[in-house]
């Protein structure tokens, strides 16, 4: 067994000194002819070839693009071959451009989610997009995007290429917006979805209302998940005009019911807490006037909402007419705050319930003898 691993480490030293030997015997790009794609995805040959792209030679950039060209999908998912292409991405014509942008988010675009999500090489399409120069290649981006938006948001590292094509295309948001307002549901459910459409609503201020208007359309569903609610929060803490009313207005009805929920009673809290004194009392007012007000009291959630109602409006008219509310279902909050006698009672009866059972069991094991 030691021996087979000492053996595969002498094979691997081998091949390291012969393509070093190999390296310093080619000193002209010639001698890589018909090699030119092997060698990009070693490290002499990744070393050597981004030395003569760097050098700025019309004919080597040539060369070396003619021998990769039909290759860059396999060329970027490899570790060195990945550092060939961001070179020559940087140094090659506009034409040379367009057409290896074409077979990337063309003809290799099985491999485009492959590049785009993992951490090693995903460098190399964010150096694709530094160097885009013409409208015909930005196209190609936006349409591949559009069939790997989902799997693209849905990833820390795919979200970190979106979030790059911001920062490079900040006038050119609003295709790529409208496709993430589209999937809305299908990204924002997820932890890094999440985050990815926060911070697309906090600093892309171009289109960000096509996003925060599909939010508004499913601002009931969002706001009883976990993640959904954490984009719900943070249209409402942005302070967006108009939008909380919007938001108060697309709850009507509901908020007895999302009062009890584990997360959409923040968000009840929340527009409880920012809104207007009649938008407070009209929320008050529906979930203390529901049908299932003690379902709400009984619930932990629920009476968190009450309490918190109770905080924004003390020494108000508001407040006078919610503890008047409040007195009238007073023996729901007294059954929701059980004192520490009652806490005693409790344990104390569940004991005794447990010493019965244990009682009765053994008098049937004796009954045997």
């Amino acid at each position: 067994m030691d021996g087979n691993i000492v053996s595969a480490g002498d094979n691997r030293l081998e091949e390291y000194f012969k393509g070093k030997v190999l390296l310093e015997a080619m000193n002209r790009l010639e001698d890589f002819k018909g090699k030119v794609l092997s060698e990009a995805m070693n490290p002499h040959g990744c070393v050597f070839l981004t030395k003569k792209l760097g050098e700025m030679i019309p004919e080597d950039i040539e060369m070396i693009y003619s021998a990769v060209k039909y290759h860059v999908g396999m060329l970027m998912v490899d570790e060195f071959g990945s550092k060939v292409i961001q070179k020559l991405f940087a140094v090659c014509e506009d034409k040379q451009m367009n057409k290896m942008v074409f077979r990337l988010t063309v003809v290799d675009i099985g491999l485009l989610t492959d590049i785009c999500l993992d951490s090693l090489v995903s460098q190399s399409m964010q150096k694709l997009m530094d160097c885009i120069t013409t409208q015909n290649q930005l196209h190609y981006v936006i349409s591949a995007f559009q069939k790997i938006i989902v799997p693209l948001a849905n990833h820390p590292i795919g979200s970190t290429v979106i979030l790059h094509y911001y920062i490079v295309f900040p006038h050119e948001a609003e295709p790529i917006l409208g496709l993430i307002a589209q999937h809305l549901v299908k990204i924002v459910y997820s932890e890094t979805g999440s985050r990815l459409v926060q911070a697309l609503i906090s600093n892309v201020f171009t289109g960000q209302m096509r996003i925060v208007s599909r939010i508004m359309l499913n601002l009931r569903y969002m706001s009883m998940h976990r993640f959904g609610s954490e984009v719900v929060l943070h249209v409402i803490g942005l302070g967006l005009q108009g939008k909380i009313g919007c938001m108060i207005y697309c709850m009507r009805g509901c908020f007895d019911f999302m009062s009890i929920g584990e997360y959409s009673s923040n968000v009840v809290k929340k527009l409880i807490e920012v809104s207007k004194a009649t938008d407070q009392h009209m929320i008050i007012d529906e979930i203390f006037r529901s049908p299932d007000f003690c379902r709400v009291v009984h619930n932990p959630y629920g009476y968190s909402v009450v309490q918190s109602s109770k905080e924004y409006t003390r020494g108000t008219d508001l407040g006078k007419t919610l503890d008047r509310l409040i007195l009238q279902h007073s023996d729901h909050f007294e059954n929701q705050c059980p004192t520490k006698n009652d806490k005693k009672r409790k344990i104390k009866k569940r004991r005794k319930s447990w010493n019965h059972v244990l009682c009765r069991n053994i008098a049937s094991f004796l009954r045997k003898f």
